[in-house]
């Protein structure tokens, strides 16, 4: 772009096949393919009510999954190995 000049988008087709050169209809053409609307016959999925991450854990869940870590593994950022717990 030169200095003082206008900024141009190249030229875009249309659906029906028509070339478009309005900055107007070129914003509509770009949102329409940026944010599709959702298709009308897909059902939403419904969430679960807590599911995973609600469920409680349990101390000896805790101290089951402590005793199964490898003590050979590589010491995390505050350099501490797992013998150290």
């Amino acid at each position: 772009m030169q200095p003082g000049g206008q900024q141009t988008t190249k030229t875009l087709m249309s659906r029906e096949g028509e070339v478009t050169e309005s900055w107007e209809i070129k914003t509509e053409l770009i949102k329409e393919k940026a944010f599709p609307k959702p298709l009308k016959d897909v059902q939403k999925k419904t969430k679960v009510q807590g599911g995973e991450m609600g469920k409680k854990i349990t101390k000896n869940e805790i101290r089951e999954e402590l005793c199964d870590q490898s003590v050979m593994k590589a010491p995390g950022p505050d350099r501490l190995g797992f013998m150290a717990i």
